[in-house]
């Protein structure tokens, strides 16, 4: 973050923070369409990183945007987060999808 706002400065954009309704408000209806998406969702590859975006906003409380090839990085993080069960299956999936 100390990066992105350096360079913000450095091109002569104004970063503001947001306020904690806002950021509140920007969580709970992102969870909502992933949510939406992911009972609709067929295709087991899109399927992973809608729930693994899930999965963190539930156990951190930030959104995650992040490209399919950094999936296991997060997979791994979320280890320490979910049951042995849970995790296995996800992993498991991960390998079985990518």
């Amino acid at each position: 973050m100390t990066t992105l706002r350096a360079f913000a400065d450095e091109c002569g954009l104004i970063m503001k923070k947001l306020d904690k309704k806002l950021e509140r408000s920007l969580l709970h209806s992102y969870r909502k369409d992933l949510s939406s998406k992911v009972s609709g969702e067929t295709d087991p590859v899109t399927i992973l990183p809608k729930v693994v975006s899930l999965l963190y906003i539930q156990f951190y409380g930030r959104a995650l945007q992040a490209p399919g090839r950094t999936f296991s990085v997060a997979i791994s993080k979320l280890k320490e987060k979910l049951d042995d069960s849970a995790y296995k299956i996800l992993e498991e999936y991960h390998g079985a999808n990518f």
